[in-house]
């Protein structure tokens, strides 16, 4: 593999397809090998030297596209650099106090303690 980095999201009104594009877009202004993908399309985490996985969050879940290929590539990710992101709605003021410590869905959270991201925003 050759730097591959696949960005992958799930998105229902577009916006966490934008932060994916704008991530893939500035990893590839680097000179990377980025690879921008629904993540119902993304295919198999090993063809990738490192993921980038996201998704709109609603109700403090993720879409079922994003945690289902969490799921189903838990391996394949924990074997490689991987970064997690949620996007949704916070409100007005600090996203951090507003969220009130929410980083990632609780449901989910067990897959990303053995799968040890790099970080997850």
């Amino acid at each position: 593999m050759n730097n591959s980095i696949l960005v992958a999201y799930a998105t229902k009104y577009g916006a966490t397809a934008e932060i994916a594009e704008r991530i893939g877009q500035t990893l590839q202004q680097a000179g990377l090998d980025a690879t921008i993908a629904q993540a119902d399309q993304a295919g198999n985490a090993s063809n990738y030297d490192a993921v980038v996985l996201g998704s709109a969050v609603y109700a403090g879940s993720w879409r079922k596209e994003a945690a289902t290929y969490l799921e189903a590539n838990e391996a394949a990710l924990a074997g490689r650099p991987t970064w997690l992101f949620s996007s949704g709605p916070t409100g007005e003021g600090d996203a951090v106090e507003l969220m009130k410590g929410w980083r990632f869905p609780e449901a989910l959270q067990p897959i990303a303690d053995r799968i040890q991201p790099r970080d997850i925003a």
